[in-house]
């Protein structure tokens, strides 16, 4: 039986056609995937491998939350896993609730938000039309069913795709049985295709909880529905004169930009591996200046503390030596960008 096309109208009786219908024609749209999987890259080469040894990175059919407070990584990192992707030949559909994707930072990651065929931007719209981008999202997943295609979708962020009644609180508290009716809709075409789904979230921290820093909203429905979920952290630069690890530039008495930030990921569910407590957290630098290293996500930092975890790289006082090499921290790093033996050993032994 063929769906019929949805008409615009109001997001919940919008939302809800399209989930009937879904749910109608599921027993023919649910079917094993028989491609050969893809593992997305998360640019950093230590997660990549904490997240799963035999098939280092993220499969694709995949669902992934990013969730963390403003200015902590989660988009430069969702950049980061589409700069790769892209190389791949794979297509970006990015879609910008909170309007806050700028183009210089976009652009130092090697394109601009308009004009690239593999990188299509949807700003932000009114509450009518919200419904019109999980539409999109919808009959997107059906035309990929069955398809080798690499492909990311990026929903930044969920707190603010709301029905019209809540459309002034961007709070997920406020949107969680229309965000998961969506889910509930695209969960099942996902696990049919190599594409990959990036739901950015944001938290707030919960002072009152001893165990837990951050409260993820969203209920449980949406932690069932993702495969991977990660929380981005903020963190404190070591107080030093040393450029690499200078984290902000001054313009002026009431400005400054950050050029090479510190920060923070930790695993809170794995689909693919019971990870080792051990190997759960990972810090990392992410550079938004050039002068400071390659644009990004700093893989140098991430390979040298995962060789620190594994026991290769051992602290010997203020110096870490591996293979009968001895140096300070800030060499490595050096030597792993400038001296092609170094540069072999890290990553032969990552």
């Amino acid at each position: 039986m063929a769906r019929k096309p949805l008409n615009g109208g109001d997001d919940d009786e919008a939302l809800d056609a399209m989930y009937e219908a879904h749910m109608k024609e599921q027993a023919k749209l649910v079917k094993p995937f028989k491609g050969a999987r893809h593992s997305y890259t998360t640019g950093l080469i230590a997660l990549d491998y904490y997240l799963n040894p035999q098939h280092p990175g993220i499969q694709g059919g995949s669902i992934i939350e990013m969730a963390g407070e403003g200015n902590s990584g989660k988009t430069g990192h969702t950049l980061e896993i589409c700069k790769y992707a892209m190389a791949e030949g794979a297509k970006v559909d990015y879609i910008d609730e909170e309007d806050g994707l700028k183009d210089p930072f976009v652009e130092g990651f090697g394109w601009t938000k308009y004009g690239n065929p593999q990188f299509k931007y949807t700003p932000a719209v009114g509450p009518e039309h919200v419904h019109t981008h999980f539409t999109y999202i919808y009959q997107k997943l059906q035309a990929l069913q069955g398809s080798d295609k690499l492909h990311i979708f990026v929903i930044d962020s969920i707190p603010f795709m709301r029905p019209p009644a809540n459309f002034e609180v961007p709070r997920m508290g406020d949107n969680i049985a229309f965000f998961n009716n969506f889910l509930k809709a695209v969960r099942p075409l996902m696990g049919n295709t190599n594409a990959l789904m990036i739901l950015l979230n944001s938290v707030y921290q919960d002072t009152q909880n001893k165990y837990n820093d951050y409260i993820i909203p969203g209920g449980m429905f949406l932690n069932r529905c993702c495969d991977l979920i990660t929380v981005h952290y903020k963190r404190t630069n070591p107080s030093t004169n040393s450029i690499y690890e200078r984290n902000a530039v001054d313009i002026n008495s009431n400005f400054s930009i950050t050029t090479r930030q510190k920060l923070e990921v930790k695993i809170l569910k794995n689909k693919w591996t019971n990870s080792n407590p051990r190997f759960s957290k990972l810090s990392h630098f992410l550079n938004s200046d050039k002068r400071f290293g390659q644009f990004g996500l700093d893989n140098t930092n991430s390979m040298l503390n995962f060789l620190k975890d594994m026991g290769h790289l051992r602290s010997t006082g203020s110096t870490y030596t591996m293979d009968n090499v001895s140096m300070y921290w800030k060499k490595w790093e050096e030597a792993v960008n400038t001296d092609p033996e170094i540069n072999r050993v890290v990553l032969n032994k990552t």
